[in-house]
């Protein structure tokens, strides 16, 4: 019975087998090839997994992307010569930045100058952007560094790599290159479909940063987005932003911009900006795009991007490239501004003190003025001169008043005046003076430049004490009211001849309107106007003895 009952078990299986046999020959002799057998898994309690499916053109899971394991956020310190800088892998965006060369404040007790400028909390500048992502994966991915810190030298080369995969298949890495002697880091961002399923998503980056002052609520200094749209280089400032009017088209390239520093990225290819929200109390974040890209099975595509955060210096922003030197704007007057900061430059290389500098520049700038300057007081004097003759003719040509300026014009083209000469040495000095406005409040090389004595910061205005008048505080400027004295001084020796009363009101008024005016100038500008004003005062005394060798007509 025993052996029966074996007997038609092993005769079962026989024919089972058999039978299996039969269909795979079955199956493999019909059209489509072999297909393979779907697994079936039991979804967990309260969750429900999509099942494996073979490979189809437009075919997206819509399920979420499950990462492979679960790591903790760890922080990469990156060290230069010029900045140390923290990373963390949670979306790989740089926590601090800070520049060894650039202290926060003048003075002891400073620290590096943190180009982020912002606290502890995301969004953090150049992190990966995963929004867009179909079928979705988590917003904040946490990468596997392969290494936890990068130490360079002057003129060394390295890359660190931060990956992440989910269990599908779907990868992405990122590779940061920095550079030992530059504030650029190269970041390329490599996605990789090795799913069952085509991956939709739209390559992009976090950028953000809060204002850097000194004084964040400086209204004579920029802050906002610089974009490179073509050819064309533009200024939005956040409340342009915050109201949609940012850029529309796709950028060559993307600068937040404060006083002195910035943080930039250029894309491999153009991209856009949304997203655009405020940071804190003075701060803008943004989401920089590029188009949308559908992964294949099998494909992979790679993000270029040369990202800059530094201080805002011709030669560190050369180094990015693409014409990014075009966020360091000096203004209408740049194309004086900028041979100006130039020759400070190189004569800070000999003298060490950039307030030295201005004043040298100062007696420059006298030199090629002083032959305009002197025509225009010998023309001035003259002027002085001739009016007792002007009156006459006045009170003969009273009823007159084209003839009398018919007259008076002949008297000045018979003694060869320019009425306007007086103003010219002003007129022309003002773009100088602009320029030179400019320069102190955006060149970088100018930034907490102490002078001596108190004038510590040549690119801010000077402190030198401080009144209190009942609960308000009133910082007391010695340059200010010096270069107001210097002003009136100046003022007296000039020949007034031909004012009328109401303009020689308005002329003795003028110190101290710029007093007032220069009272929250930056020093350097005031120590320039104080200079110019003595170095003018000693050139009219010496013109005063050349002008009383002009002869003029008898006054009888």
């Amino acid at each position: 019975m025993v052996k029966r009952t074996v007997l038609a078990m092993v005769l079962s299986l026989l024919v089972l087998i058999g039978f299996q046999m039969y269909l795979e020959k079955v199956q493999k002799s019909m059209p489509g090839g072999e297909k393979k057998v779907e697994e079936v898994k039991t979804p967990q309690e309260g969750k429900v997994e999509e099942k494996p499916r073979e490979t189809k053109k437009g075919l997206i899971r819509k399920s979420a992307l499950n990462p492979e394991g679960e790591a903790e956020a760890q922080t990469i310190v990156v060290e230069t010569p010029e900045y140390r800088a923290t990373l963390t892998t949670a979306g790989g965006g740089f926590t601090r930045f800070d520049l060894k060369k650039y202290p926060d404040r003048p003075g002891k007790g400073a620290s590096p100058v943190n180009v982020i400028g912002q606290g502890e909390s995301p969004p953090y500048p150049y992190e990966i952007y995963t929004g867009d992502v179909q079928p979705p994966i988590p917003l904040n991915i946490i990468f596997t560094p392969s290494a936890t810190e990068v130490r360079l030298e002057e003129g060394e080369v390295k890359t660190l790599s931060l990956s992440w995969k989910t269990k599908e298949g779907f990868e992405i890495e990122r590779l940061y290159t920095f550079h030992g002697n530059s504030y650029v880091v190269e970041i390329s961002t490599v996605y990789r479909n090795r799913s069952l399923y085509d991956i939709d998503l739209v390559p992009g980056l976090e950028l953000s940063q809060v204002y850097i002052g000194p004084l964040a609520g400086d209204k004579y200094s920029f802050k906002g987005l610089v974009a490179k749209l073509g050819n064309d280089v533009k200024r939005f400032s956040p409340d342009k932003l915050f109201k949609g009017k940012g850029p529309k088209t796709f950028v060559n390239w993307i600068a937040l911009d404060s006083k002195y520093f910035t943080l930039g990225c250029i894309p491999g290819e153009p991209a856009r900006v949304e997203k655009v929200a405020p940071v804190g109390d003075d701060g803008l974040r943004l989401v920089f795009l590029t188009d949308r890209k559908i992964l294949k099975p099998g494909e992979s595509y790679t993000l270029k991007t040369t990202c800059y955060l530094g201080p805002k210096e011709s030669g560190a922003l050369k180094m990015a490239g693409d014409g990014f030197t075009a966020v360091l704007d000096y203004g209408f007057f740049g194309w004086i501004a900028k041979p100006l900061v130039v020759l400070l430059k190189y004569s800070n290389k000999v003298t060490g003190n950039y307030g030295i500098d201005i004043i040298l520049l100062t007696i420059l700038i006298k030199i090629l003025f002083y032959p305009m300057t002197h025509k225009s007081y010998i023309s001035m004097k003259k002027m002085q001169d001739l009016q007792p003759i002007i009156k006459k003719l006045q009170e003969k040509y009273k009823d007159d008043k084209n003839r009398l300026n018919q007259e008076v014009m002949n008297l000045y083209k018979t003694y060869k005046i320019n009425p306007l000469s007086g103003c010219m040495p002003l007129i022309l000095q003002i773009p100088v003076f602009f320029a030179l406005y400019k320069a102190l409040l955006v060149a970088i090389e100018l930034r907490h430049a102490p002078f001596m004595l108190w004038i510590n910061d040549l690119s801010a205005p000077e402190h030198l004490i401080d009144f209190n008048v009942f609960g308000f505080v009133i910082p007391f400027r010695l340059l200010p009211l010096l270069m107001g004295i210097s002003m009136f001084l100046q003022q007296k020796m000039s020949p007034s001849g031909g004012m009328d009363p109401t303009q020689k009101k308005l002329m003795d008024f003028l110190p101290l309107i710029f007093t007032v005016m220069f009272w929250g100038f930056p020093s350097g500008l005031v120590l320039y106007w104080l200079v110019n004003n003595i170095i003018s005062i000693g050139q009219q005394y010496f013109i005063q003895k050349a002008a009383k060798k002009v002869k003029m007509p008898s006054q009888a």
